[in-house]
């Protein structure tokens, strides 16, 4: 079998069936489907279990909701085709040729380890056009896997797994212990390590072969409370990051990831805390987001006023958060001054120094 594809699934009802119906029209039929229902509480499991009761091709596995990426760590350990893809429940595949061209394109290219692809977006407006990271199919082997590695590492057009097609050999034998950092923010960069580290080649191809669903009810734009954060930072995910590029001969580039780590994460940080100070004034919530440690050994170089500028947060903000992540008065003091006017900062301004002061 050509293809193994895997499809988490979670409270999809109103998009399964646009998802599936993309799936099964494929003119290249060597493929199998994996549904990982991941504890949807909606119709979703009903909707695809009455779409897909025909056709052999298809398995659904029920599982308790653990998130997206122990979903595809599931359907994985199943997968029996010689290529892995991944779509995500809510998106679908742009017309019915795309498995015949990368049926192609395999053939072509003798077999490679990794096939990177391009996307479009869509929603209800319309498709938006995105375009390619090069303009032209490009095979990356021996020494040119550090172009396309480092690319990966800076960057994040390469971080979707829905944008790859991997040998499952590769990823059958990823042995690395997701449960150290459990993200559930950039999983995709942590599970694509692996993939750029393992393949000795990689085949970049400007076709558009998925199309990309604007959701904004979805799980990256939804607001935290505090005791959600933890499993949203990806701490460990930095040093991961840092092995790779000593292994990968781009010891040169570790700016370059201390951006993209920062890029990635470090304004994450920042917009949650601005959003859970901006929710309510409440004592309790502003009591643990000053003593909650938003910072440890593996991110401590981001702990200090230049990456804060870099935010572009407004003056009294900037001071604000600096304060709650260094635990320091004096900065209380001037964001206070600048955000004087706010009656939330002027509401919490005795309750906020004596957290920060005792700590």
């Amino acid at each position: 079998m050509r293809f193994s594809i895997c499809v988490p699934v979670y409270n999809v009802e109103n998009f399964i069936e646009e998802c599936v119906h993309s799936i099964l029209i494929q003119t290249f039929n060597d493929f199998e489907v994996i549904f990982i229902n991941d504890g949807s509480t909606d119709e979703s499991l009903q909707r695809l279990k009455k779409i897909c009761q025909k056709d052999k091709r298809i398995k659904i596995i029920n599982k308790k909701n653990e998130g997206l990426l122990w979903a595809r760590r599931d359907a994985i350990k199943i997968a029996s085709g010689e290529y892995v893809l991944f779509i995500d429940s809510d998106d679908k595949y742009p017309h019915e040729h795309v498995l015949k061209y990368l049926n192609d394109y395999i053939q072509k290219y003798n077999r490679p380890d990794l096939i990177l692809f391009n996307r479009l977006e869509f929603s209800s407006d319309g498709i938006k056009n995105s375009n390619p990271f090069y303009n032209y199919v490009k095979l990356f082997e021996k020494e040119d896997l550090k172009e396309i590695r480092y690319q990966f590492i800076t960057r994040n057009y390469f971080n979707a797994m829905f944008l790859k097609c991997i040998k499952r050999e590769i990823l059958q034998s990823d042995d690395t212990n997701y449960k150290i950092h459990n993200p559930q923010m950039a999983e995709d960069i942590a599970q694509s390590i692996y993939m750029f580290d393992k393949s000795k080649s990689i085949l970049y191809i400007p076709d558009v072969f998925y199309l990309y669903r604007i959701n904004p009810n979805s799980i990256t734009n939804a607001p935290l409370a505090i005791d959600k954060l933890e499993r949203k930072m990806v701490r460990k995910l930095f040093s991961i990051l840092l092995e790779s590029i000593e292994k990968w001969g781009l010891q040169s580039y570790k700016n370059d990831v201390f951006k993209k780590y920062y890029e990635k994460t470090y304004l994450f940080y920042i917009t949650r805390i601005m959003e859970l100070l901006n929710s309510k004034v409440d004592k309790e919530l502003i009591s643990n987001i000053v003593k909650y440690n938003w910072f440890n050994e593996d991110n401590l170089f981001l702990n200090n006023q230049q990456t804060l500028k870099q935010a572009k947060l407004r003056r009294g903000d900037h001071y604000l958060i600096l304060s709650i992540i260094k635990k320091d008065e004096k900065y209380f003091l001037k964001g206070y001054r600048a955000k004087r006017k706010d009656k939330r900062i002027l509401s919490i301004k005795k309750y906020f120094k004596r957290i920060i002061t005792r700590g």
